[in-house]
């Protein structure tokens, strides 16, 4: 664990050798610059988290098979989530608000059958419709989708095993049709 450590500058290209490394997090800190490629030699990793940092660039996630919990939060990546993320088959915890998401959600990400959380809100660039398949995922029990630009129906004619009260939906584009929560009920935002 490297976070909340006061370490400014760019990460050492060093650290990326050390190749049976399970947790990597480095938040909290004032690291800068892009994340070397060297990190894919890390490829046992089961914790990854970049956050309240300076990095910019992108970064491949799906190159992580192990990962079950994942934190790219207040970055300045510009980067996609890939259809290959269904290789993360393990991950329960998915962050990546205020990340530099841009584009739209692979539907492959409904087989993250392993998936509780995840937070995708703050990044504006991310648009398009949530697909129905990240809503059957059983074990999600909390979706922030809030503050992006994505779009749709919660509709009460499909078999979503889901809870809608733990959703936020503030300043998106969102009917929520299904929801047993009146607060969301019906709620249709901007």
């Amino acid at each position: 664990y490297f976070h909340n450590n006061k370490f400014s500058g760019t990460l050492p290209s060093e650290i990326f050798c050390l190749t049976k490394l399970k947790y990597f997090l480095v938040g909290g800190n004032t690291l800068s610059g892009t994340i070397p490629t060297q990190i894919y030699r890390l490829t046992n990793l089961v914790d990854l988290g970049f956050f309240e940092n300076e990095f910019h660039g992108e970064i491949k996630i799906h190159l992580f098979p192990y990962l079950t919990t994942l934190k790219i939060v207040q970055v300045k990546f510009t980067w996609t989530i890939p259809s290959e993320v269904s290789k993360l088959e393990r991950i329960e915890y998915f962050d990546v608000h205020d990340s530099g998401l841009y584009g739209t959600l692979p539907s492959q990400m409904g087989s993250l059958l392993k998936l509780g959380i995840l937070d995708l809100s703050s990044n504006p660039a991310l648009s398009g419709t949530v697909p129905s398949e990240i809503l059957k995922i059983l074990p999600l029990y909390k979706l922030n989708v809030s503050y992006t630009s994505l779009f749709g129906v919660f509709d009460q004619t499909k078999n979503y095993q889901y809870d809608c009260s733990f959703t936020d939906i503030e300043g998106c584009y969102f009917a929520c049709n299904a929801c047993p929560s009146t607060a969301l009920r019906g709620r249709k935002c901007k």
